[in-house]
């Protein structure tokens, strides 16, 4: 069903809008370079067994306020008449943070048998995507570009102890993941003034998760590859871009954007020191990221 909406998007941008002018039908390539600063939450949780019992939350890992600051780059290129590949990379390197880590003998997270409070103040997140879309001029004031294309998100996340010890191995465990799959969304320039232009941009996207732990301390654990999670979810996102233009090749601008992504059940995959391997239920992940930025833009004809 999702394969059919991307076609059917695409054929309707293929015969859509045609009333544009010569002008606004010449080739236009646009760079977006921009710095950001941007905060998240995310975590995940795994069952007892494969059945989602024994009980229903064995293990929970709970990241908050993983803040650090990024750089991006958006780009648009006017391919062939109203038909536009649109591109975007993104990184963020992690400098503050926290985390949790609780174990339960018993349903809803009762009967606690471990907890750990614990810093994250190293790693990193990114993100990259291509997309082909189709402008259509609907107003002097109101521009919309429906666009279908693949997304890939990324996030290397640590766990570390406030407190260093003195000697010995030092908790460092890392979590790595990899959230992929088709997009839809839309551009909408919903005002353009003389030297003030503001653009909205909406995208859904269903995405194949797959998460990957090194659990260092637990010598019964193997390593690199302490276990690994993988689920079907979503993800949704929100950016707004307010532009003041410098000259005609030149502009300013502020971003904003929100992403809420989360995943349905899974599978847990466990990897022994032994050689053995054992499963269980992943109960699902839910990452909330807003970020705030500034750059410029170039345009060229």
């Amino acid at each position: 069903m999702k394969r059919y909406l991307i076609y059917v998007l695409l054929m309707f941008c293929c015969f859509s809008a045609y009333g544009q002018s010569a002008e606004e039908q010449r080739k236009r390539w646009t760079f977006a370079f921009y710095g950001d600063d941007s905060s998240e939450n995310f975590q995940w949780s795994i069952a007892g067994n494969s059945n989602g019992q024994n009980p229903n939350v064995l293990s929970e890992v709970i990241w908050t306020k993983l803040k650090g600051a990024g750089v991006g780059l958006d780009v648009d290129l006017n391919i062939w008449s109203h038909i536009f590949f649109k591109g975007s990379y993104h990184k963020a390197f992690i400098r503050s943070g926290r985390a949790t880590d609780h174990d339960y003998a018993a349903d809803d997270r009762t009967q606690p048998t471990y907890s750990a409070f614990l810093k994250s103040n190293e790693g990193h997140t990114s993100r990259y995507s291509i997309a082909l879309a189709y402008k259509i001029k609907l107003h002097e004031l109101l521009t919309v570009m429906p666009q279908a294309g693949y997304a890939n998100n990324g996030q290397k996340l640590s766990l570390k102890n406030f407190e260093e010890g003195k000697g010995g191995k030092e908790l460092n465990s890392s979590y790595q993941t990899d959230w992929k799959g088709p997009v839809v969304g839309f551009d909408l320039q919903v005002a353009k003034l003389r030297r003030i232009n503001l653009n909205a941009g909406f995208s859904y996207q269903q995405l194949h998760y797959t998460g990957r732990a090194d659990w260092n301390l637990i010598d019964a654990f193997d390593h690199p590859l302490s276990f690994k999670h993988t689920a079907k979810g979503f993800e949704s996102q929100v950016l707004l871009r307010l532009s003041f233009k410098i000259n005609s090749i030149c502009a300013a601008y502020l971003r904003g954007e929100y992403r809420y992504a989360e995943t349905g059940k899974g599978i847990d995959q466990l990897f022994l020191a032994d050689g053995q391997e054992r499963e269980s239920q992943f109960n699902g992940a839910l990452r909330k990221v807003k970020g705030i930025g500034a750059g410029i833009i170039f345009s060229l004809r």
